[in-house]
């Protein structure tokens, strides 16, 4: 999943992408004993699947506001500078999370019921990668 918002005057991206081998190694670190499959071995689609599922708490196959929430502090937490070194997290202020999530609804919940199926999570992705 794809996020870009304005916060504060200040452009942010959160870019959660199941395909590089940075976010492959947290998932298989995360998946290890849910899955038999290896990320490695796993097709850009079912990465983003695992991704999504994973998120998923309350497995109603969709997102929430707070599994969004939950993804993406999950994801920060553990969020690599461009050197390739693991740094403590990115912090966001209450407001600035109420922002993206509002945004992220805004522009991906198509069908407006305020979460995120599976089709909606994935269509920055697939809007950005045609090809793929």
């Amino acid at each position: 999943m794809f996020i870009a918002v304005s916060v504060c005057q200040e452009p942010l991206s959160v870019e959660m992408d199941a395909s590089t081998e940075y976010n492959k190694a947290h998932l298989k670190e995360d998946l290890e004993g849910v899955i038999d499959k290896s990320p490695e071995d796993m097709s850009i689609n079912e990465l983003q699947f695992h991704y999504f599922r994973q998120h998923d708490y309350d497995k109603d196959e969709k997102l929430d506001g707070n599994e969004i929430v939950a993804s993406i502090l999950h994801h920060t937490e553990h969020a690599e500078n461009p050197d390739g070194v693991t740094e403590g997290g990115r912090k966001f202020s209450d407001d600035q999370l109420v922002t993206i999530i509002d945004d992220v609804l805004k522009y991906q919940d198509r069908n407006n019921d305020g979460k995120l199926d599976f089709q909606e999570y994935i269509t920055p992705y697939q809007d950005a990668n045609p090809d793929a």
